[in-house]
């Protein structure tokens, strides 16, 4: 028995079910029915139900989605002005999600991502007019797998076929809706997913009741310039969304009138924005990705109901699978991300729905591209991440004009109207010409109208939504601009002009156009950005320094994992880059002081540039990365490019002998290791500081900056992955930086140390006489140095580190700009720590906590970790093995550290290892047989450092400090009895004596 009644029910609010309409089936005798034999037969249809889902006991899924309806425009979502009375209705009837957006702000990409469950990029369903990759999975195909039945009515737009083996009801625009009462009422054997895809509010706006809304009194929208054009527009727009609204009402009384509306969850979505300038389509602002969204499912989903919880269309489909039964976490898409997983990138929010939860995501995503747009002229790619509050947009082409042809007849009336009207036209502006960056507090400023991007006191929030659009644009295979330059490969969705009974055969459909790319490769090998930094000790923003200006370095620890206790092997430059570089402690490659080269003890010696190179790198150093006069050329593909104008390789056949080249003016000469002038003034050594009157790019790092940004736009271009080293200098002395760097900084504020000397009970060669920064004119001589010096030192130094900090916000901008970042795994550290005057100290050379342990920040693109920090005890020989897995390059042999990989997807996770640092000294207790050697071991709450004799290996000394209870490490408690079981358990990490 069936229903074969008209569709077209009159007015809004009543059910038009006429019981004479039923058709007898054959096999009744063939007799008249009285009104009321067709009344009883009715109502034991609906009680015993054609309702598929009735007997599977599962639920029907009927889908309504808008197309360009911005959710702003809708009578439950505040529109006081447009006629919705149907999905008014539906919103008492169920739950409102407010915090629903859309993965892109066009309309095939959304649909893409609405069936799929996965972002465009990663399906290769992002420009407009678009497909998915051969074997990627739809909703349609999921369900099917699990005795559903599934079929489109209206509006297609997604492809190819196979993807979503669909049955196709009605084309879009078609308002027979008897094609979709009989489709399910035809098997009640099975239960059903039915898409109802409108075509409207989508321009033109010529398919609603202009009669409905006088243009002249409508009130425009405040993103609107108001004119005739726009007023005649919006009406028919408001008219549209009007006839949208019938459309539901339609299929909801479909439902009512089969018996299914109590076992079918309904869910009404709005898509993206609509088509007005600023009106949100094809932009990321919330007039463009922001939909109204309306959930109902009789005794499961509470009616009148609200929630806020972030979600997005990606969230649809593992949704409708958990509710019909069907792990979502153990679905195949058919589709790897850039990971190799293939899961879903959306998540079920059943919960949301059922009430459990009130949270779901903590930030949403967007991309946008122009390509596959009529009009559109240059590439205009942007990209987005958004949380509760704040959000982010990258526009990678900002000096690009952004311009298509769908805003038509309405943009060119504003731009007429704007001659002599230039605030119109700033408005005009901000829609073809964006910032690089832009930052909104939508709860400040809800329309997206002040861009803070640049103001300081958001730098947190900018780099926190910098890390997590750069993760999400690795997992998603997102390469920024490379991909927006292939997006024309991505267009078409195998539209024919096949019948409907063609297209529903799969044995007669036209073969699927071939895409370049059938389906997403392998991701190539991430670059790595390696930015050592000289004498930083961690006082920077990450790591708790409310004083220091570092957003910068902040926006990296934002992107990446915080080693909150990293240790240098020594604290003095040669020996600890020769063991970062090399994953060999200082006894293994000899250097214990700045005049020699590892590769004396190690002349076969792999290191962490050349494992690099050797596995298909282009290897480049800029600046300071091994010490200077002891470069090595086999780690390079390219000979050593200093600030000087200098570059430096070593001949292949002898390490010792070093080639160098004068390229530019100014270059400073180096004997034996050490420059003849000092690297940042050109000058003999002089003062210990300078406010400098320069500008950033007239002094060494900047110039070093300047360098790397254009080596990574050159870099960027190239086929092999690249291994960049960047060597800042500053805040090594002397503390030269430009002014605005020392104005950042209050010299009051900066605090002094806590201890001005040796900690009580610790030997005197533990510390030293400050001989490095007596040596810079000006220095008062003598120890201590005299408060007002200090702190005119320290002033200096934090001055040095918000200038170092601007050069590596340049790098990282680079990435950005070059659409690398996304690939590009990045890892800054500074060589050692420095003393400001802790213990009376000034610089490194110790090793104490303020000399060891320094800054090291990991960026690896995709970990779900970024923005979190480890206080594990890690050590810098742990670099070169962490560097080689991260990027999917063999173990390198023989090293000393261990890879840290672990601990970036488990910041909290088991460790078996202690950091281990050491020091020389000149002399020690009288009859110790010579000079001494200072092992520092350093676990989760101790630090004990044995000095030892170097010829014989007597322990001449031993300090034992609680850094939990005295971080400050003021008093030596090596001899109290107590503390015997702890030295005991640390000196079993101690080096064998040889």
């Amino acid at each position: 028995m069936f229903f074969h009644a008209s569709s077209y029910y009159d007015g809004f609010s009543r059910a038009a079910f006429d019981p004479r309409l039923i058709r007898i089936p054959r096999g009744f005798p063939d007799m008249a029915f009285s009104s009321a034999h067709r009344v009883i037969i009715t109502a034991a249809l609906l009680c015993c139900g054609w309702a598929g889902a009735a007997e599977s006991g599962k639920p029907n899924f009927l889908l309504l989605v808008g197309d360009d309806l911005c959710w702003r425009d809708l009578g439950f979502t505040g529109n006081k002005q447009v006629k919705t009375p149907n999905l008014d209705r539906l919103r008492t009837q169920g739950m409102q999600l407010t915090g629903m957006f859309t993965p892109a702000p066009t309309c095939s990409p959304t649909r893409h991502a609405l069936y799929t469950g996965l972002h465009g990029i990663r399906s290769g369903a992002y420009p407009n007019h678009t497909r998915v990759y051969d074997g990627t999975k739809s909703v349609f195909t999921h369900l099917k797998a699990h005795g559903y039945r599934t079929a489109l009515h209206g509006k297609n737009h997604v492809g190819p076929k196979d993807s979503f083996p669909f049955e196709i009801l009605a084309e879009a625009n078609d308002d027979n809706f008897s094609k979709s009462r009989d489709w399910i009422t035809k098997d009640p054997s099975k239960p059903w997913l039915l898409v109802f895809a409108s075509n409207d509010p989508h321009s033109p706006w010529d398919r609603g009741d202009p009669g409905q809304f006088d243009p002249a009194t409508i009130t425009l929208p405040w993103y609107l310039h108001d004119n005739p054009e726009t007023r005649r527009n919006f009406a028919n727009y408001y008219a549209e969304i009007t006839k949208l609204d019938w459309q539901v009402g339609e299929m909801l009384r479909m439902l009512d009138a089969t018996g299914q509306a109590d076992n079918t969850l309904v869910m009404f979505v709005s898509e993206q924005g609509n088509s007005f300038p600023m009106g949100g389509k094809w932009t990321l602002y919330d007039n463009g990705i922001r939909a109204a969204a309306l959930v109902r499912w009789p005794g499961k989903v509470k009616p009148g109901s609200a929630s806020d919880a972030l979600m997005q269309y990606t969230d649809v489909t593992p949704t409708i699978l958990e509710a019909a039964g069907i792990d979502p976490l153990a679905i195949d898409t058919g589709c790897p991300d850039a990971m190799g997983r293939k899961g879903f990138d959306g998540m079920s929010f059943l919960s949301v729905l059922s009430g459990k939860s009130t949270k779901f995501r903590e930030v949403v995503f967007g991309q946008h591209t122009n390509v596959g747009i009529s009009g559109y002229k240059d590439p205009y790619p942007i990209r987005c991440s958004r949380d509760s509050r704040f959000k982010y947009i990258r526009n990678l082409a900002p000096e690009n004009t952004f311009e298509i042809g769908g805003f038509g007849k309405t943009l060119k009336s504003w731009a007429k109207d704007a001659k002599g009207n230039p605030s119109l036209a700033r408005m005009i502006d901000r829609v073809a010409h964006r910032p690089a960056e832009e930052l909104y507090d939508l709860q400040a400023d809800p329309r997206e109208l002040e861009n803070l991007a640049k103001d300081p006191s958001h730098g947190p929030t900018l780099a926190r939504l910098r890390a997590e659009l750069d993760g999400w644009m690795a997992q998603q295979g997102d390469k920024g601009m490379a991909t927006e330059m292939v997006a024309h490969t991505r267009l078409g969705h195998e539209r024919t002009s096949a019948s409907k009974a063609e297209r529903n055969d799969p044995s007669k459909r036209e073969p699927a156009p071939s895409p370049p790319k059938p389906a997403p490769k392998a991701p190539a090998k991430p670059n790595v950005l390696f930015i050592a930094v000289d004498d930083l000790r961690p006082d920077i923003g990450c790591y708790g320094n409310t004083i220091a200006k570092t957003p910068n370095l902040d926006r990296l620890a934002a992107r990446g994992i915080v080693f909150n206790r990293a240790y240098c092997q020594q604290a003095v430059c040669s020996p600890s880059r020769s063991s970062l570089l090399t994953g060999k402690r200082p006894d293994a490659t000899k250097v214990w002081d700045l005049n020699t080269h590892f590769r004396s003890a190690l002349p076969d010696a792999v290191t962490l540039p050349q494992h690099f190179k050797a596995n298909g790198y282009h290897t480049a150093a800029l600046g300071k990365v091994y010490h200077r006069g002891y470069e090595d050329g086999r780690s390079w593909s390219e000979p050593h490019w200093y600030s000087s104008g200098q570059t430096v390789d070593t001949d292949p056949a002898d390490w010792r002998k070093r080639i160098t080249q004068k390229t530019g003016a100014g270059v400073v000469e180096y004997k034996d290791g050490k420059p003849e002038k000092d690297e940042a003034t050109g000058k003999a050594k002089g003062p210990a500081y300078e406010v400098s009157p320069k500008p950033d790019d007239e002094l060494p790092d900047g110039r070093t900056a300047a360098e790397a940004v254009s080596r990574i736009a050159k870099l960027a271009r190239q086929e092999k992955p690249f291994f960049l080293a960047v060597g800042f200098l500053k805040p090594h002395l002397p503390f030269v930086a430009p002014k605005k760097y020392w104005d950042m900084h209050d010299p009051e504020k900066i605090p002094g140390p806590s201890i001005a000397t040796l900690p009580k009970g610790a030997p005197a060669f533990a510390g030293h006489d400050n001989g490095e920064i007596h040596g810079y004119q000006g220095v008062p001589k003598g120890n201590p140095i005299p408060e007002a010096f200090a702190r005119t030192l320290r002033h200096g130094y934090y001055a040095c580190v918000s200038y170092t900090d601007a050069q590596v916000g340049r790098l990282l901008d680079a990435l950005d700009r070059e659409g690398i970042a996304a690939n590009t795994v990045v890892v800054l550290w500074g060589d050692h720590g420095w003393q400001l005057g802790d213990h009376g100290l000034w610089h490194k050379h110790t090793n104490f906590e303020q000399a060891t342990r320094a800054p090291l920040l990991l960026s690896i693109p995709g970990k779900a970790t970024a923005g979190s920090k480890c206080e594990t005890p890690v050590e810098f020989v742990d670099i070169y093995p962490t560097l080689a897995e991260a990027c999917r390059l063999p173990a390198p042999a023989g090293v000393d550290g261990k890879s840290l990989v672990r601990l970036v997807d488990n910041p909290a996770g088991a460790w078996d290892r202690v950091a281990i640092s050491q020091y020389p000294r000149p002399g020690g207790k009288v009859g110790s047989g010579g000079p001494v050697m200072g092992y520092s071991i350093r676990d989760g709450r101790w630090r004990l450092t044995v000095w030892r004799g170097r010829k014989n290996g007597d322990v001449v000394a031993t300090e034992l400090y609680d850094e939990k209870n005295d971080p400050a490490e003021t008093v030596n408690l090596a001899e109290k009895p107590e503390n015997k079981p702890v030295i005991e358990a640390l000196s079993k990490h101690l080096p064998p004596v040889r």
